[in-house]
């Protein structure tokens, strides 16, 4: 999930940052899931895992070729 918020915010910029903000404003108000929901980042589904494994994947690939 902190990938998918990162990543959102990095790429949109300031609408992405006030949905972060709104989903931390969340507090217990409503379960985990919905919080992050509420930030377009849905761990109902596979993409944010999807996402995760494909940046550790690129991570991986440039420190072999920093190591080779």
């Amino acid at each position: 999930a902190g990938q998918a918020l990162s990543g959102g915010i990095l790429r949109e910029g300031e609408p992405e940052l006030e949905l972060y903000l709104g989903c931390l404003s969340g507090g217990c108000s409503k379960s985990p899931i919905e919080v992050l929901k509420g930030a377009c980042v849905d761990m109902t589904t596979a993409e944010p895992v999807n996402q995760a494994l494909e940046l550790f994947s690129k991570l991986l690939d440039e420190m072999e070729a920093l190591t080779a």
